[in-house]
């Protein structure tokens, strides 16, 4: 989504303090057991140190696990930045456009799941197949069980060696490399390996259950 007001003079100042109003959304606003995210990425204002720009412009990102609480926060933008620009004296409220295409949550299907970690613990050994805890990130997989509107699952396939794995498990292990590192270097052969088994035992499974 993009915030955008035309400030003025304090165009600037209002949007620093704009991004950090933002953040007590999540802190605040939202029920503590429920999980959201915030995040200014972007902004943009200005041509040269010694320019007063007369309008800022924001890039967030918003992330939740329920669309109940994506709203909440959409709301909640709309009046921090309509109350912040106010307290600064804005000539006109703020800009606040919400684009129509974003990642909505991955689901995990409860027994889906379940069974899908039967089949794992079968096919690949119990002590390979590790529950992880849930992560506020952006994956368009989400997409596929909304529009088909049938229950969905998502799984990850470890990709590194395992004496890497063992050496980051240490006490002051090295970290290993997140999925979109410059460092992220997969061992092919063993990943697609391992994917294509448990894959094909979970088609095989559900298959075999109808």
């Amino acid at each position: 989504m993009k915030v955008a007001a035309r400030w003025m003079a304090v165009a600037m100042l209002a949007a620093a303090a704009l991004v950090t109003n933002l953040q007590t959304l999540v802190s605040r606003r939202l029920d503590p057991t429920e999980a959201g995210v915030v995040t200014v990425g972007s902004i943009h204002g200005g041509s040269k140190h010694n320019v007063i720009p007369d309008q800022v412009k924001l890039q967030l990102t918003v992330r939740s696990y329920t669309d109940e609480v994506r709203g909440q926060l959409l709301d909640g933008i709309r009046q921090v930045a309509t109350d912040t620009c106010r307290t600064f004296g804005c000539p006109r409220p703020p800009t606040v456009d919400v684009l129509d295409e974003y990642t909505p949550a991955s689901y995990n299907d409860p027994a889906l799941t379940a069974a899908a970690v039967g089949v794992f613990e079968r096919a690949l050994g119990k002590q390979n197949v590790v529950a992880l805890k849930p992560e506020m990130i952006g994956e368009d997989f989400g997409v596929f069980a909304r529009h088909l509107t049938v229950p969905g699952l998502q799984f990850r396939v470890g990709s590194i060696s395992r004496q890497a794995f063992e050496a980051s498990r240490r006490p002051n292990g090295p970290d290993l490399p997140p999925l979109h590192s410059s460092k992220f270097a997969p061992l092919p052969e063993p990943t697609i390996r391992t994917s294509v088994r448990a894959m094909a035992n979970l088609a095989v499974s559900l298959l075999n259950s109808r």
